[in-house]
């Protein structure tokens, strides 16, 4: 009985740790059409059944994109983040999508809902690196300075557990009833 329980609370608890976020773009980390915007996310916490996906971009503004479109046929995951430069028109109410290369209707992540400003515009300013002088070095955009891993200090609120996760609490909660 006690395996039981311990082997279900596991499956817990890979469900709840093992998500994959989308850290960027972000509602503070907006794109600028046709320049080039960091896509980041949490490449250490996705289930081990998400290693590829595909990046689709959305927006329920039919003004602005018609239907989803994907933007990244097949991403790994260990790459953790990658640049990208929208064609886009400049507008509220982006969203990035991961969703299973097989299955587009299975969304692995979804990030904040997003803007895209017009070409010229200003990046935000997202975190700062510390360098050998004692000051910082304001990176922009959300894009990594040179030499540095990519990581930026904001986070997604919208997360999706990855559907290995479920099963394994599923499984353990089958487990658990025999």
């Amino acid at each position: 009985m006690f395996a039981r329980q311990v082997l279900f609370f596991s499956a817990t608890a890979a469900a709840v740790f093992a998500q994959l976020t989308i850290t960027s773009p972000s509602s503070s980390i907006w794109w600028i059409s046709k320049e080039a915007g960091n896509l980041a996310w949490t490449c250490n916490t996705a289930p081990s059944t998400e290693t590829t996906w595909t990046v689709m971009i959305t927006n329920p503004n039919t003004q602005l994109l018609t239907d989803e479109l994907a933007i990244i046929a097949e991403q790994p995951n260990y790459d953790c983040s990658v640049l990208y430069t929208p064609t886009l028109n400049a507008g509220t109410g982006y969203q990035i999508i991961f969703v299973n290369p097989i299955n587009t209707t299975e969304i692995w992540a979804s990030s904040d809902v997003f803007e895209i400003k017009p070409q010229g515009s200003a990046y935000a300013v997202t975190s700062l690196s510390a360098s050998g002088s004692g000051t910082g070095t304001p990176t922009a955009g959300g894009a990594a300075p040179s030499g540095s891993s990519g990581a930026t200090t904001s986070s997604a609120e919208d997360v999706r557990v990855g559907f290995a996760g479920f099963a394994l609490a599923a499984l353990g909660g089958i487990w658990t009833l025999l």
